[in-house]
């Protein structure tokens, strides 16, 4: 099965781009008196772990006073991933890729949901507090965010991405260090995984639709097909549709 029929579509990659996409270009700005700005800077966003930053924070002291110059910035990654088996819509649901040339088909994708770490580094709580204010108001809890799933093929969806918790850390009792302060938030992000693509697609040219009652009685039969029968999509073109009275 996975010998014949290597393939990569970037889900995941894509998804953590889109996710990082979301929390880029955020601002940090402060006034005089007057209402001018005194300060405008965007704070830098990386694909990393947590760990990672901790560890250069809490480094030597000489790379310390480097690293108080980076801040504030935004660090995240990938805790967990999790199969969603509730979300599965099963096996024989194709989806059709018309945006690519050629049409395809790819199957039903399998539902997985990845929980992200996003911590921000702040020298002061009113950074902390732009922050916060530039992010919350956006997820209640949640957010749709469309991205495109396979690029290849210009296939987009609504996935939809929600805040789960927030915790702080605050180092203002350790007066012999330089203050830090890591805000975390944890957001879900639900995704789909999708399979090989076929070529097999199977183009349907009649449609023939029963028409009911109330308590099931029939009423009449629509039959409506492709003429002729032999054109494709860019081909011209109509539908005969046929009405029979039962």
């Amino acid at each position: 099965m996975f010998k014949n029929n290597p393939y990569y579509h970037k889900s995941i990659r894509n998804a953590v781009i889109a996710f990082g996409n979301l929390f880029s270009g955020i601002h940090l700005v402060d006034y005089e008196s007057t209402g001018k700005a005194i300060r405008n800077v965007e704070v830098p966003i990386s694909f990393a772990r947590k760990q990672q930053w901790l560890q250069r924070i809490q480094g030597d002291p000489e790379f310390l006073k480097k690293f108080e110059a980076e801040l504030p910035r935004i660090s995240f990654d990938i805790i967990s991933m999790e199969y969603q088996a509730g979300k599965k819509i099963g096996n024989h649901f194709d989806h059709m890729l018309i945006n690519c040339g050629v049409p395809k088909t790819v199957g039903s994708p399998a539902p997985w949901r990845l929980t992200f770490e996003l911590s921000a580094y702040c020298k002061t709580v009113d950074d902390s507090l732009q922050i916060k204010e530039q992010i919350l108001p956006y997820f209640t809890p949640s957010l749709a965010l469309n991205y495109l799933l396979l690029p290849e093929y210009n296939f987009s969806m609504d996935v939809p991405v929600t805040l789960l918790s927030i915790t702080d850390e605050d180092n203002y009792d350790d007066l012999h260090s330089n203050r830090r302060i890591i805000d975390t938030y944890t957001f879900a992000m639900d995704v789909q995984l999708f399979g090989p693509t076929s070529n097999n697609v199977g183009v349907i040219k009649e449609t023939i639709a029963n028409i009911n009652t109330m308590d099931g009685t029939p009423m009449e039969t629509n039959n409506s097909v492709v003429v002729p029968r032999t054109a494709n999509k860019t081909d011209a073109y109509t539908i005969a549709a046929n009405w029979t009275i039962l």
